[in-house]
């Protein structure tokens, strides 16, 4: 599975991740640039669930120049192929996750998606027209 973050609220430098279950084919990008479309981890799902999830990972980004965590992501693909998808702080940050596949009919998704923006002066819409489309996302979180 391919989870791509798009956003829109200043440049970002990597702290940290960790994937509980599953495993990462790929490592997140050290920076990322604002109003940009970067996939930020490949996964492998992990063989059997565990806890009910076949992957549980989280992302943490500082802004960029400093040591203030601006960003932090946790998502979950459980048994059913529902995702679960947080994105740190909620009173300042707007998120709009997105997948290829229907919320809890069985399927695991091969792409997860979500789009970052700051509430008090933008919005979705605006985040969705500032970056690329997140290839093969059609179904909302």
């Amino acid at each position: 599975v391919k989870f791509y973050l798009n956003e829109c609220i200043n440049d970002l430098e990597l702290d940290n991740y960790h994937n509980y279950t599953g495993i990462a084919l790929s490592t997140p990008p050290n920076a990322v640039t604002m109003d940009s479309s970067v996939e930020i981890f490949e996964f492998e799902y992990a063989a059997r669930a565990e806890f009910g999830s076949y992957l549980d990972a989280n992302l943490n980004y500082f802004q960029a120049g400093t040591k203030t965590i601006l960003l932090h992501s946790f998502f979950n693909v459980n048994t059913t192929g529902g995702v679960y998808l947080d994105v740190e702080d909620h009173h300042v940050l707007g998120a709009q996750g997105c997948t290829d596949v229907k919320q809890n009919e069985g399927k695991l998704p091969s792409v997860v998606g979500v789009y970052v923006w700051w509430l008090a002066n933008s919005t979705y819409q605006e985040c969705a027209k500032s970056t690329n489309a997140i290839p093969s996302c059609t179904f909302t979180l």
